[in-house]
C-alpha cells in the first residue's frame, strides 16, 4: 500500500467534516501512530507492506473523527512540553497555554536547591511530571477528586519515569493539614461558567470531562481560585509561591480577589495570544 494513497484517502473522508488543513494535519497523525510514519516518508511514497495495513482499524479511527471526537483521544495520546502523556476521556487535553504556565515556573525556580511543589487538580499530571522533569530539585505532589483522572495521572507518572506523590482529596472538604508545607501550589483549576458553553466548541463540549471544564452550576467563577489562594495562605512557607491559569477574561477579578485576600505581589501575565491567563502571587 502507497502511503501517498493512504494519505489521500484520509483526507478525502474527513475533508466532509474539518478544513482542509486539519484534515492534513490529522491524516499525518494519524499516519504516524498507526505505522510510524512522517511527512518525508509520504514525499519519498514509502510503501506500507500489507500485512501492516489494517482497513478495519483505519475506517474504526476515522469514524470517531467524523463525529468530532478529538484526535488527542482517539490516538490516546497528546504532547505537552515535549512530552508524551496517555490521556483518555476522563482527563482534560493538554493546551499550550498549560505549558506557558509549565514554563514560567521552571525559569523562574530552577536555581533554587530544593522546592515542595503541590499541583491541585491534576488531571493527565501533565504539569506536575513536565515540572519533575525540570525541576529535579523538587519533591512534587498532586491532587485531584477525580479517581479515574489519577489513574491516568500515574500511569504517565510511571511511563515518564518521574516520581509524584498523587493523593484523591476534595479541596472543599481538606485543609491538606496532612500534607508538607509548600514552596509552590501550582493550579489549572475549572473556570468557565455554564453560561459560557454557547461560545465553546462542540469536540470540547462532546468529549473533554465537564467537571474539570466548568465551575459548579450557580457558583461564583471564581470559587476555585478564592479556595485554593485560602489553602495557600495557610499551607505556603512564608514568601511560597501560587501560580494560576485562568480564564482570559477573568484577569481583573482574579487579580482583586488575591489582593482582598492578602496575597502580595501579584502579577498578571498575558499568554502568546496576547490574553490574561496567567496570575502569580506571594505569601
Amino acid at each position: 500500500m502507497n502511503s501517498k494513497e493512504i494519505f489521500n484517502h484520509i483526507i478525502s473522508v474527513l475533508s466532509n467534516v474539518y478544513e482542509k488543513r486539519e484534515a492534513q494535519n490529522i491524516a499525518l497523525l494519524l499516519l504516524h501512530k498507526l505505522y510510524n510514519l512522517r511527512k518525508q516518508d509520504l514525499i519519498l511514497g514509502i510503501e506500507i507492506h500489507e500485512s501492516r495495513y489494517n482497513e478495519a482499524q483505519l475506517n474504526e479511527l476515522l469514524e470517531r473523527l467524523m463525529v468530532n471526537e478529538p484526535i488527542q483521544y482517539v490516538l490516546g495520546e497528546a504532547y505537552f512540553y515535549g512530552l508524551r502523556f496517555k490521556v483518555d476521556a476522563h482527563v482534560l487535553i493538554p493546551r499550550p497555554e498549560t505549558e506557558e504556565l509549565v514554563h514560567l515556573i521552571i525559569q523562574e525556580n530552577r536555581h533554587l536547591h530544593f522546592l515542595n511543589v503541590l499541583d491541585i487538580g491534576t488531571g493527565s499530571g501533565c504539569i506536575p511530571i513536565s515540572l519533575a522533569k525540570y525541576l529535579k530539585q523538587a519533591d512534587i505532589h498532586a491532587l485531584d477528586i477525580s479517581t479515574t483522572a489519577l489513574q491516568v495521572a500515574q500511569s504517565n507518572a510511571k511511563s515518564l519515569e518521574v516520581k509524584i506523590c498523587f493523593h484523591e482529596l476534595d479541596i472543599f472538604q481538606t485543609t491538606l493539614e496532612n500534607l508538607p508545607f509548600w514552596d509552590i501550589i501550582v493550579s489549572n483549576p475549572p473556570y468557565i461558567t455554564h453560561a459560557e458553553k454557547v461560545f465553546m466548541q462542540k469536540n470540547v463540549l462532546d468529549y473533554e470531562p465537564h467537571q474539570a471544564l466548568f465551575v459548579p452550576e450557580k457558583s461564583d467563577a471564581l470559587i476555585f481560585y478564592e479556595q485554593i489562594s485560602k489553602l495557600a495562605l495557610q499551607r505556603l512557607k512564608k514568601g511560597g509561591k501560587v501560580y494560576f491559569e485562568i480564564n482570559e477574561n477573568l484577569g481583573n477579578e482574579v487579580t482583586i480577589l488575591l489582593t482582598k485576600l492578602g496575597l502580595s505581589n501579584i502579577r498578571l501575565i498575558r499568554d502568546l495570544q496576547d490574553k490574561d491567563r496567567i496570575i502569580c502571587a506571594n505569601t
